[in-house]
């Protein structure tokens, strides 16, 4: 039975505090990210957004995992849990970093994906104007008029001007159609026109991808891979001054690395003694 004191006991809620907010980010991520839409620019801002501001509740999840392993070191199956989470964080570290050129697609894509569904808009609004305006030119007669009118689903025309002979009607119908289409060549202007919200666009997604950045760094620090003792950002950091050191020195490290193992086999107990 665990004693009050016992650091078991803060182990144990410790590590089902962990998982449950681990476990609370996966429903947040996927339900921000359902239906998925891979190819919709929109869907990619929503969803990496999701993946960003909720990022810290992964973060203290896993802070609280690790720290429930530290108190009960004896507890393998606890280990082998937190050892699980820390492969996974590595992979949360990449995935953080690869948000980082998606944002910077999205400065340059969404303002163009928006600007082409509005000119698409425009141009069916358009195309349906026209249809109505030879439907109005085309009829013989008012009974005519208001078969076309219910073939392309257009709402009947009001009783008062219904009312007014077939010539009224024309002349009225296409005064209000050239109104209807200054106001959608005014909306095609103000799209063609609009550059704009590019600079608040590109401020969050800058942002976006700032945060993107410390984020990887920090799940990279909670990762470890399976056969090494250090963090992931500990072996990234390795090998980066490995990689920056002069040939010099990389040999001059190697010699000291074999002289290192070399005298641990002098060392060794079951090597036999000389003369023996």
């Amino acid at each position: 039975m665990l004693e009050q004191n016992d650091p078991r006991l803060l182990s144990s809620r410790f590590q089902v505090f962990g998982c449950c907010l681990l476990l609370a980010y996966g429903l947040l991520v996927i339900r921000g990210a359902v239906p998925v839409q891979l190819l919709n620019p929109a869907w990619q801002v929503a969803a990496t957004s999701v993946l960003v501001d909720q990022a810290p509740i992964a973060l203290v999840g896993l802070a609280l995992l690790y720290l429930a392993g530290f108190l009960d070191p004896d507890n393998f199956r606890l280990q082998a849990r937190v050892a699980w989470v820390g492969r996974l964080a590595i992979l949360a570290s990449l995935g953080f970093l690869l948000l980082i050129p998606l944002r910077a697609y999205n400065i340059w894509s969404l303002p163009r994906a928006v600007d082409s569904a509005q000119e698409r808009r425009i141009d069916n609004a358009s195309a349906r104007l026209d249809r109505m305006r030879k439907a109005v030119r085309s009829a013989s007669s008012k009974e005519d008029l208001a078969a076309q009118w219910r073939e392309l689903s257009i709402p009947a025309l009001p009783a008062a001007l219904q009312a007014q002979p077939l010539p009224v009607i024309q002349a009225q119908m296409n005064l209000t159609f050239t109104q209807m289409e200054a106001a959608l060549e005014q909306q095609r202007q103000q799209v063609q026109r609009k550059n704009a919200p590019i600079q608040n666009l590109a401020l969050a997604n800058g942002r976006q991808m700032l945060a993107s950045l410390l984020y990887a760094l920090a799940f990279a620090a909670g990762g470890q891979r399976s056969l090494s003792p250090f963090t992931f950002l500990d072996d990234l950091l390795q090998r980066l001054r490995f990689s920056s050191a002069s040939p010099s020195q990389r040999s001059d490290t190697a010699e000291i690395d074999d002289y290192i193992k070399l005298l641990d086999s002098e060392q060794d107990p079951e090597q036999k003694p000389p003369g023996a």
